[in-house]
């Protein structure tokens, strides 16, 4: 390897690190990849090793993996929907808070412009 790529390598993992290390960024769509990897790697390997020891703890083991991985798909999912809903409940908000003249003006837009698209088509 070259000196630049080795420099390039250590730059990238350094930014990778650094940005799990920021607020917010266990909802970073990467980072969700990852974590969802690393369960799938430890249910397999607690797969093998059920068919190899055939042992209760593995099975209690497994159901442990397991409801931590959808307690951490329920509070991801739950996280995307709070800040969805937040956000339109802050637009109702502003639109209510409109003055009715606005209102009027964007209703009639909003009325013109679906006429123009059934005419399209």
């Amino acid at each position: 390897m070259s000196p630049n790529t080795q420099t390039n390598f250590n730059s990238e993992g350094e930014s990778f690190f650094a940005t799990l290390l920021n607020p917010g960024s266990s909802l970073h769509p990467t980072f969700l990849i990852l974590l969802d990897g690393a369960f799938v790697a430890l249910l397999s390997i607690f797969v093998i090793l059920l068919c190899l020891t055939r042992s209760l703890h593995i099975v209690v083991l497994m159901g442990i993996e397991l409801a931590l991985w959808a307690s951490v798909k329920w509070y991801v999912r739950n996280k995307y929907i709070t800040g969805w809903f937040l956000s339109a409940i802050r637009f109702v908000k502003e639109l209510s808070a409109a003055q009715p003249n606005e209102q009027n003006q964007i209703d009639t837009k909003l009325q013109n412009e679906s006429r123009s698209k059934e005419k399209i088509l």
